[in-house]
């Protein structure tokens, strides 16, 4: 928080997955510098940790379901808040990266899951969560359409973009 105070217009990438990591929490006892944090955010990085690591092995597994939600609860706050301040453009780099953040087999090192895999399927539940056709709770954020690996989608009178790592 202090950090903030003595730079009263810097702008953040959000990547709280270090945070819980570092924390060894979900945040239950930071939430003045979360919403801090939040109101400073320019970008996303939509990697998603958990108290033990900055990466959860696989987002698609029932049991890492609670961290997805921890973190897809923080993100709607983001963009919602960058809605109210009628940003004229948002991103959100879906971020699970390769090892050493990757977890791999004790055998010989190599990832237990497909990168690429991964990254896309929060892609897809990043667009599914944010599309107003298919979620009418995600306050009017609509896919509008992709180009170049980049999905675009509008909220009010701005443009939200999703890119693919």
């Amino acid at each position: 928080m202090e950090l903030f105070k003595l730079r009263p217009t810097m702008k953040i990438t959000a990547d709280f997955s270090h945070r819980t990591c570092v924390t060894e929490s979900f945040l239950e006892n930071c939430s003045g510098i979360l919403q801090e944090a939040i109101r400073r955010t320019k970008h996303i990085h939509a990697r998603v940790g958990h108290t033990q690591s900055p990466q959860i092995p696989d987002p698609r597994l029932i049991s890492w379901q609670y961290p997805v939600e921890f973190f897809f609860k923080i993100w709607k706050q983001i963009v919602r808040y960058q809605k109210s301040q009628k940003a004229a453009f948002f991103t959100i780099t879906t971020e699970f990266g390769p090892p050493p953040y990757m977890w791999t087999k004790t055998k010989d090192d190599m990832p237990i899951e497909n990168q690429w895999e991964i990254n896309r399927f929060m892609k897809d539940l990043l667009r599914k969560r944010f599309d107003a056709s298919r979620n009418p709770l995600s306050n009017n954020i609509k896919v509008i359409g992709t180009k170049d690996g980049c999905t675009e989608v509008e909220a009010g009178s701005g443009k939200y973009g999703f890119t693919v790592k």
